[in-house]
């Protein structure tokens, strides 16, 4: 019986006409490596719904709004979706505290680093120019064509995991996470230019979140592969 992953959701939509959903690949990629993926809307009980899940996918998407992390608004920040936030946080806090394994992918990785206790740089053109257009390749790339390396830690479980210490990766965010790292993460790996782009907990099975788009690039990429198998074979054993 394949282990049953929960993929967030995004949330859109004027008042009365909102709607939920994700892109196809997140479920492909799932999919793909013997997952049965389930989609998760913002209604949900974090505690209740843990219990139930073997593995949780937190997605891309929007902004996470600064308040969540002591910070007023960047007059960059794109769109927020306190709903949205509110679920996914609490899921994390919850996927961290029973040891469910758990996977993180742009958007996902910048929450589970605040569900831990964590922040953002809001803007990362706005502290460092030329890394602005390196990382947000929005209408710039297809979303399967990579655009930089990342440089695994050597003694990262990431690495292990991954089979390699450098990969090349997708880049569509204009977000990073703030050092330091939350206490319970550690960094499994930046940019060349320097920005966390992986974390992981070492004190849990599976816990980790990249700052790229592995859901398009698995079909000819090994690493982002094995991502997605490593996060199916965790739920496996739950």
């Amino acid at each position: 019986m394949r282990p049953l992953v929960g993929v967030t959701c995004d949330l859109w939509g004027e008042p009365g006409s909102e709607r939920e959903g994700v892109s196809r690949a997140y479920a492909e990629a799932v999919w793909q490596a013997g997952g049965l993926p389930l989609l998760v809307t913002a209604e949900t009980a974090a505690a209740e719904l843990i219990q139930r899940l073997d593995a949780l996918l937190v997605t891309g998407g929007g902004d996470v709004a600064p308040e969540r992390f002591g910070q007023s608004p960047h007059p960059k920040l794109g769109r927020v979706t306190p709903e949205r936030d509110e679920a996914e946080l609490g899921l994390v806090a919850e996927a961290y505290r029973q040891d469910l394994p758990t996977l993180g992918v742009c958007r996902g990785i910048q929450v589970m680093a605040v569900a831990l206790g964590g922040g953002l740089i809001q803007d990362l053109a706005s502290i460092e120019p030329a890394a602005g257009p390196r990382h947000d390749q929005h209408g710039r790339q297809p979303r399967d064509e990579v655009s930089h390396q990342v440089r695994l830690e050597p003694s990262s479980r990431l690495a292990r995991l991954l089979g390699t210490h450098q990969v090349a990766v997708n880049s569509f965010h204009h977000q990073v996470v703030q050092e330091p790292i939350p206490a319970r993460l550690a960094l499994a790996g930046r940019s060349e230019d320097g920005w966390v782009e992986a974390l992981e907990a070492s004190d849990r099975r599976f816990f980790f979140g990249v700052q790229w788009h592995p859901e398009h690039l698995w079909q000819k990429d090994l690493a982002a592969a094995r991502l997605f198998g490593g996060l199916v074979e965790a739920a496996s054993s739950r």
